[in-house]
């Protein structure tokens, strides 16, 4: 699909958090994390270092309540996390994740 002015809409606000949360096995920390991320009304956040793992990811998805990717290595160590707000239109195009021994690399195309 090529892009152009008519098939992308228009952001007029798109506000981009990045934070290291050090691990959200803890679920109080998690809640709280996952509350103050809402409250700050980013439109994307980029978490490192979440420590999920592909069991934790669906648990987690719902108790954040929007829209999100996660890339994990080990549930102990490492994990990356794109969440969305709802306050945009977006369509998630395309993922891919690659992984090497030291760093998970997560390519998403929004339109």
């Amino acid at each position: 699909m090529s892009l152009n002015s008519s098939n992308i809409s228009k952001v007029d606000n798109l506000v981009i958090c990045s934070l290291n949360v050090r691990g959200l096995s803890s679920e109080v920390k998690r809640r709280e994390t996952f509350n103050w991320l809402r409250n700050k009304k980013y439109s994307v956040y980029f978490l490192q270092e979440v420590h999920s793992s592909k069991d934790t990811e669906n648990l987690w998805l719902p108790e954040w309540g929007y829209r999100g990717l996660f890339s994990s290595l080990s549930s102990s160590r490492a994990g990356v996390s794109i969440l969305f707000n709802n306050n945009f239109y977006f369509e998630i195009q395309n993922v891919t994740v690659g992984f090497s021994p030291v760093a998970t690399v997560t390519e998403v195309l929004l339109v």
